[in-house]
């Protein structure tokens, strides 16, 4: 299982950027959340953080290739191979959230423009985390081709990205009027990668795929990281619950501070890596 950490890390590095991305972004680029100044200094911020993440996401991919010297020729595949397709959308969105950057550092107001490489770079990242699923969707290997995969990667960054975006409007000094509903948003959220988890985790869930019979003895290993990652997600909703149940976007009486929703960001993404963990655990090969 520790040989597969560069691809657990990446997924989920992955996914969270873009789920950043388009909770956080989507206020600040599409219907501002703040005037003047304040949304533009809140826009680069976001862009650096979301560039930060693919960098990262990028080298962490990296450790898993034998060759990493000779990672370029991968897209000589791009017409056939969906690895390929994930590696080519992930630089596109990079390379979008680029041109973001530079247009916000130039601060020539073109609003429209703006708008248009934000919808770009949006429509990119929905591509990587598809084409991310669709890279794991083999015939050979049952756990993995099976709805969970792409409701997972998909719910991954639902959950993280409104979890981060209502911490990240909790935590601002003035506090954008949607910001009420955002934790509701990330309740929501996190209670479908609950439901998913409980159902369709591979060989765990009610009604999740089953491995193949093989050589390898089942251990349980894998019953334990599905019971992490359902505990961190209960926990996190639990504490999603409390925040909610506050009211007016107080998060149990601390009002702009949202420790609670800080602590479930930090519990669901825990489950999440724990459920990768198990995703790539019943893979079939040696880990």
């Amino acid at each position: 299982m520790a040989g597969e950490w560069s691809l657990v890390a990446f997924t989920i590095v992955g996914q969270f950027a873009v789920g950043m991305y388009l909770f956080i972004g989507g206020p600040l680029f599409l219907g501002p959340a703040w005037p003047g100044a304040a949304a533009a200094g809140a826009r680069l911020a976001l862009l650096l953080a979301v560039l930060a993440c693919l960098a990262v996401a990028t080298g962490l991919s990296l450790f898993h290739l034998h060759h990493p010297l000779r990672a370029y020729k991968i897209f000589r595949n791009l017409g056939t191979s969906w690895l390929s397709r994930e590696i080519f959308f992930e630089l596109l969105f990079l390379g979008t959230t680029g041109l973001l950057i530079f247009h916000e550092l130039k601060n020539d107001g073109g609003a429209g423009l703006a708008k248009a490489l934000f919808v770009s770079g949006g429509l990119a990242g929905g591509l990587f985390i598809m084409a991310m699923s669709r890279l794991y969707m083999l015939p050979a290997v049952a756990a993995w081709d099976h709805p969970h995969t792409p409701l997972s990667f998909g719910l991954t960054s639902l959950m993280l990205g409104s979890l981060a975006s209502a911490a990240y409007f909790g935590l601002s000094a003035n506090r954008p009027d949607f910001y009420p509903v955002l934790p509701t948003l990330a309740l929501v959220a996190v209670g479908a990668c609950l439901v998913n988890a409980a159902l369709l985790a591979p060989g765990q869930g009610i009604f999740g795929a089953k491995s193949r019979p093989s050589l390898r003895p089942p251990g349980a290993a894998t019953s334990r990281l599905h019971v992490a990652r359902i505990a961190a997600l209960s926990g996190a909703a639990v504490l999603l619950v409390a925040g909610v149940a506050a009211g007016e976007g107080r998060i149990l009486g601390i009002a702009g501070r949202p420790v609670v929703l800080l602590a479930s960001l930090l519990l669901a993404a825990a489950g999440e890596v724990s459920g990768r963990f198990l995703f790539y655990r019943l893979s079939g090969r040696r880990s």
